[in-house]
């Protein structure tokens, strides 16, 4: 994989494009079950280029006071339902922006394991724009274009639920645990909440 297609997958501009990062042997198969490592096209390997990047520069994160000394604060409990768990999400707010990088995720999730959490996975967000301006209206944006990242469009158009704050796109990356429902999945059957 060359440096144009990884870059190539994500439509959004994203702060800096990295030459690749090696694949450690037999990663696609840990990292997203759904990808056939025996028949891999240009996408699977750019994605798992590009996943690995996120773990590479994750992995500090596996430590939460670092991702606190970082600026990662929870903004909630352990979330589950029936369709699996998510765990506890860890905002980074300064990295609330019109931007996507790999290396950058927004948000950690955690799961309460004993008296530690341990970092389960990644989610990237980003605002949904109505003129070249995050939207923050009471009503759902329409007539807008998901961005993509790993050759994933993102889901959306979401609310926070707190008033004032941009509406935004999302995509979760289970890169420290399998997910049976793939790599992007939102929920995690395996993820339960105590």
């Amino acid at each position: 994989m060359n440096r144009l297609t990884a870059c190539a997958l994500v439509t959004l501009s994203f702060a800096a494009c990295a030459p690749d990062a090696a694949t450690a042997p037999g990663s696609t198969p840990a990292m997203d079950p759904t990808m056939n490592p025996s028949t891999p096209s240009a996408l699977d390997a750019a994605r798992t280029a590009l996943l690995q990047e996120t773990r590479e520069a994750t992995e500090r994160y596996s430590d939460e006071a670092v991702a606190r000394a970082d600026g990662f604060e929870p903004v909630g409990g352990c979330v589950s339902s029936p369709l699996g768990g998510m765990g506890v999400e860890y905002v980074n707010r300064d990295r609330m922006d019109m931007t996507l990088d790999v290396r950058r995720p927004e948000a950690l999730l955690y799961v309460p394991e004993g008296d530690r959490m341990r970092l389960v996975a990644v989610k990237f967000m980003t605002p949904v724009l109505r003129e070249g301006v995050p939207y923050t209206g009471a009503d759902v944006p329409e007539d807008n274009v998901a961005p993509v990242l790993f050759g994933q469009t993102l889901y959306g158009p979401v609310s926070s639920g707190v008033r004032g704050e941009p509406w935004r796109w999302e995509l979760y990356a289970w890169v420290w645990r399998t997910n049976p429902d793939g790599t992007f999945a939102p929920w995690n059957r395996d993820v339960t909440c105590p």
